[in-house]
């Protein structure tokens, strides 16, 4: 389950009335699941190495999916982009699929590359295509105003 489902519902509102997610459709086919990522607090029963250290870039992320009951997370170098611990996982621990654990890196490697720091984000995706959505693309403030 997404973690910050209310944040989603009025993302998604917005999505399909401006029918984005109906052209992503078209194009690439159903959309089977979506990942939601953000900057997350190191859960207390984690210990690796390094620390969370935002004045040196060491953040948290985890990454919660809809159609599915875990939640892994990573401790990232953003300026590296660099993963500085192993994923762990919270709620269900089993049935882990490792394809979304290589999809949440990749996806996050790929936002902060392009030099992008707004989180949440949910990628929406299929078998052959994803769309990301970031806050600055739709401000959930406008959306409660409509």
């Amino acid at each position: 389950m997404l973690k910050n489902k209310k944040y989603y519902n009025l993302v998604k509102k917005q999505l399909e009335k401006d029918k984005i997610l109906e052209n992503f459709e078209k194009i690439n086919g159903k959309i089977t699941n979506i990942m939601e990522i953000d900057v997350i607090s190191l859960p207390k029963n984690i210990n690796p190495d390094q620390k969370e250290d935002h004045d040196n870039g060491i953040y948290a992320f985890g990454a919660s999916f809809l159609n599915r009951e875990y939640e892994v997370g990573i401790l990232v170098d953003i300026e590296e982009i660099k993963p500085l611990s192993p994923f762990w996982l919270e709620k269900e621990k089993k049935n882990i699929n490792k394809e979304d654990l290589k999809f949440f890196l990749e996806s996050l490697g790929e936002y902060l590359e392009e030099g992008k720091t707004n989180f949440p984000i949910f990628v929406f995706y299929n078998n052959k295509n994803k769309l990301s959505i970031r806050p600055q693309a739709i401000d959930p403030l406008d959306i409660l105003k409509k």
